[in-house]
Parts: C-alpha cells; sequence; structure tokens
C-alpha cells in the first residue's frame, strides 16, 4: 500500500515529552517519518527557518511567561517561513478555541484537544491534506502575493468545491484588502455574517472600514471582538490605530495596556504600547513596555535594536537617580553586545551623550559625544548618510559643530553616489520648487530603497500633506498612506529636532483624518 505521507515532514511543538511521545507514534503510524519535535516557540522558529514543514502540530499552552502555539502561527507568517499550503494545527481545549477565531490572517487550519486519539488524529489529517490540495493553488497565488488572480481562482474551485466556500471566501477577503478594494472587501464580509457570528470577518470589516475611512464603525467591529474575550492582536493594533489617527492618543494607551495584560508575550503589542506611551509622555510605562518588547522578540522577525534605543531615550526623560543611569548603561551595553556591528554601538554612545545632556551632566556628557564623533567619522559612506541627522542634532551647540558642517558637504556629495540618496536629494530640490507630486514620487523611491531613513520617512510624510492641500479629493488615502509611514517610525528613536517634525505631521494628519472620518 502506497505511503502518501513520508516524503512530508512535520514539526511538533511541546513542552511535555509524554504528549509529544503519543502524538509522534500516532504520526508514525499514519506514515510520517520526518518528524521533529521543538520544546518552544523561538526553537521553532528556529527549525522552520531551516526547514519547510509540510505539517506542524503546536500547542497552545506553552507555559506561563511563553510564547504560545498561536503566536508562532504570527511570527512565522510575519516572517514569511510558513506557507499557506502547509498545514498548522493548534492543540486547544474546545473551551479556549472558541475564542481563538478572531484572526484573518493568522489562523491555524484546524484545531484538536488533548489527550491525542489516533482516530481523530488520521481522521483531521486526511480531511486537512485534502483541502489543502484542492485549494493549493489559491494560496500560491496568495503567498506570492497575486491578489489581483486570487478571487477569479477563489471562485473556480468554488464552483467545483462549494463544501469550501467559506474558507475560499476568506481568501478572497483577504485578496480584496490587499488589493485596496475596501469597499468589495466590506461587502463580502457583511454577506459572511449576515445570518452567523465569524469573528474573523468582523476583523475583515474593520479593517475596511478604516481604510474606508469610517473610525467610528471600524471601532465597533473591533470593540466587539475584545468584549467577546477573543484573543485577537489584530483587532487590538488595529482599535489602537482607531484612537491614534482620531486623536485619541491617551484612550489608545489604555487599551493597549489592556491588551498586554491578557497577551504579554506579543512583541508588536509591547512596542506599540512602549511607543505610544512616549509619545504620550508617559515615559515610566515606556521603558516597561520596551523592556518586555526586547525580551519576547528575541530569536525573532520583531527583535530590533529599536527597542533598546527607544528604552534608553525614555530612560532619559524619567524622573530618577544614579539607577536610572545605570539602567541606561546597561541597556546600550546590551544592544551592542547583542548586534556587535560599529553602527549600534555609534548609535549608543548618541544615545548615552544624550542621556547625559538630560541629567545635565556636562563631563559625561562630553566623553560620550567624543567616542561618538569618532565613532561617526569611522562609519562606512553609506552610514554617514543614513546616521548624517542623528549626529547633527547630538553636536548641535558644541564644539564639533563647525567640524560636523564641513563633513556634512562631504556627505551630500556622497549622497549623490547612492541611489536613494540621489532620490532623496532630487525631492528635497522639486518640493522648494513647488513640484510636490514629483517630490514625492522621488521621496517614495528613496523611502522603498531605504525605510529605515527617518528623515526620507518623514519628507515621504510632509509631501503627502502638501499634495493633500493640492488634490482635497484624493485626501482620504494619501492621509492613510501618511499614517501608516508615521506609524513603521519608531518615535523613540528620532532626534529630538525629528521627534519635533513628526509630532506636527501626526497631529495635523490625525486632526484631517478625524474630519474626514464619515461616521
Amino acid at each position: 500500500m502506497e505511503n502518501r505521507n513520508s516524503g512530508k515532514s512535520v514539526l511538533i511543538v511541546d513542552r511535555s515529552h509524554e504528549d509529544l511521545g503519543t502524538l509522534r507514534s500516532h504520526l508514525s503510524r499514519l506514515g510520517f517519518t520526518s518528524i521533529m519535535p521543538a520544546s518552544s516557540v523561538n526553537m521553532a522558529l528556529s527549525l522552520m527557518r531551516e526547514i519547510p514543514f509540510d505539517l506542524v502540530f503546536a500547542v497552545y499552552e506553552m507555559g506561563d511567561g511563553q510564547k504560545n502555539g498561536l503566536q508562532l502561527l504570527q511570527e512565522a507568517n510575519h516572517e514569511k517561513i510558513h506557507n499557506s499550503t502547509s498545514c498548522f494545527i493548534l492543540s486547544v481545549d474546545q473551551e479556549t478555541s472558541e475564542v481563538l477565531h478572531g484572526s484573518l490572517e493568522n489562523a491555524p487550519d484546524h484545531f484538536i484537544a488533548k489527550p491525542y486519539d489516533y482516530p481523530r488524529i488520521q481522521t483531521a489529517i486526511e480531511k486537512l491534506l485534502r483541502m489543502k490540495q484542492v485549494i493549493a493553488p489559491v494560496e500560491r497565488l496568495l503567498d506570492s502575493e497575486k491578489f489581483d488572480e486570487v478571487p477569479n481562482e477563489c471562485d473556480e474551485v468554488m464552483s467545483k468545491y462549494p463544501g469550501l466556500h467559506l474558507h475560499l471566501q476568506r481568501i478572497k477577503g483577504i485578496a480584496l484588502l490587499g488589493l485596496g478594494k475596501h469597499t468589495a472587501a466590506l461587502e463580502l464580509f457583511n454577506k459572511i455574517t449576515h445570518n452567523r457570528e465569524m469573528p474573523w470577518a468582523e476583523v475583515g470589516k474593520g479593517m475596511a472600514c478604516y481604510n474606508l475611512g469610517r473610525f467610528k464603525q471600524a471601532a465597533t467591529f473591533f470593540h466587539r471582538l475584545i468584549d467577546q474575550g477573543q484573543v485577537s492582536v489584530e483587532s487590538y493594533l488595529w482599535l489602537a490605530r482607531c484612537y491614534r489617527d482620531s486623536c485619541e492618543l491617551d484612550r489608545a494607551v489604555v487599551l493597549l495596556r489592556k491588551a498586554v495584560l491578557i497577551q504579554p508575550c506579543m512583541p508588536p503589542l509591547q512596542a506599540e504600547l512602549a511607543d505610544l506611551a512616549f509619545q504620550a509622555g508617559q515615559y515610566d510605562l515606556s521603558v516597561s513596555a520596551y523592556q518586555n518588547a526586547i525580551v519576547h522578540a528575541r530569536h525573532s522577525t520583531y527583535q530590533t535594536p529599536d527597542h533598546y534605543f527607544g528604552c534608553a531615550r525614555a530612560l532619559s526623560l524619567c524622573e530618577g537617580n544614579e539607577k536610572l543611569e545605570r539602567e541606561m548603561v546597561e541597556i546600550l551595553e546590551r544592544v551592542v553586545m547583542e548586534y556587535e556591528t560599529p553602527e549600534v554601538k555609534f548609535i549608543g554612545k548618541v544615545m548615552a551623550s544624550g542621556f547625559y545632556r538630560e541629567k545635565g551632566n556636562a563631563q559625561r556628557q562630553a566623553q560620550t559625544l567624543d567616542d561618538a564623533w569618532k565613532q561617526f567619522k569611522l562609519l562606512p559612506k553609506a552610514t554617514q548618510c543614513e546616521r548624517m541627522e542623528l549626529i547633527a542634532d547630538a553636536v548641535q551647540d558644541t564644539i564639533y559643530a563647525d567640524e560636523f558642517q564641513e563633513r556634512r558637504r562631504e556627505i551630500n556629495k556622497w549622497m549623490l553616489e547612492l541611489s536613494w540618496g540621489k532620490q532623496n536629494l532630487q525631492g528635497m530640490a522639486a518640493f522648494k520648487k513647488g513640484e510636490v507630486e514629483q517630490a514625492y514620487k522621488y521621496f517614495a523611491t528613496a523611502y522603498k530603497t531605504m525605510p529605515s531613513h527617518l528623515s526620507i520617512a518623514l519628507n515621504c510624510v510632509q509631501a503627502l500633506h502638501e499634495r493633500v492641500k493640492l488634490e482635497p479629493a484624493k485626501a482620504l488615502p494619501l492621509l492613510l498612506k501618511s499614517a501608516e509611514i508615521l506609524r513603521g517610525i519608531s518615535f523613540a528613536a528620532l532626534t529630538r529636532t525629528q521627534q519635533a517634525r513628526y509630532s506636527r505631521f501626526s497631529e495635523r494628519c490625525a486632526k484631517l483624518l478625524s474630519q474626514l472620518s464619515k461616521d
């Protein structure tokens, strides 16, 4: 008898050796020969980076203070190391599974409860593999982000397999959102929820309404899911976005504080809370959230030095004494050890000099700034071009100001040698001439190449806001694009000058979006 499962790879994520052994035995009986175990989400992610698993079994509850099985799916999707064509089964009790349907794009293919029963495992896997085989053409298009081809392919498969209608409607809705066809997406999700409750479709309705400028209506959908107790990271983040873009920053902070109490191991929630708390002037809360983001983002795609630098900036603004200094030094030492690059070492020195400036320690500021300036001059030309604004802010009104101006003239010449640098300079020239649309095109091209360049990102936003004045009929999409770029910037990682610029743009964007809201 042919063994169809012998060539398929399986990953089991579970801390219980007994349950892992039982499941492994069942899978072996089903013909799977390549079975690998992982005792934590981070271990599973490491394996998934190396091996394209056909089937993943993950336990939801991995222990207090540990990432859960659903988070594995979310992080794997974010990192693009889990294909839609692969199967993801979440092991969870029936009661808990009822509140795990609030994700549109990060939902498991199947839920199963312990204790593992062979006939039940066999039936679930065989049914799931057959379904995956049928919808594979659709899911491959989705993974390739060929959203324009997905709706027709979904309709074609639905005509042959009407029993898969709901599953394919979900994929179709994701594609419509990806295409920016928000009205069509809203109509589709409304049909899905007409006679039944479907939490993931409520998320889709909220996302569509937000992008149509209906913030209050969008908020009602996300609130409904949260009130139902649905474990939905998307609902929290999108609802916070609704508040943020409606000039309700403090309300967004309160919401995210509740979110991290429920899901403390989610780096995106902690990082969003940290950044919004910083903007709201709640620096102690920002420090705490950044520290949690650092811990839970380790060994994942969410790990970034910006968490460390944001924490250091927030510490510099906290009320305190020598303990704050020790914490700041420790944070900056950790980021240097973690990344071990000259660029990170340079940024760390700049952050330290800013801390001592805020605390009035002129001697330590001078020492760390001297180190930072020396480090900057040793960086590669392209890195000096990228980090020019950071050192410019640090040396302002210091003994290095004149020397920096000379270096700046050199850097501007180096900029012309870099595609993104040239585009940015061309954008600035066009903007000065009043050629706003052309300026935005230059900035957008540069931003696409260098999304980490904070000044270019802010230049994009400024050009978008000027376009709003000239093209009021296009105000909503332009402002939503502006809000999207601003959300991608770590506020705490900006220089003081950039923070002031960001705050102006953010307040203006929120005010105009609030006025345009159709509710």
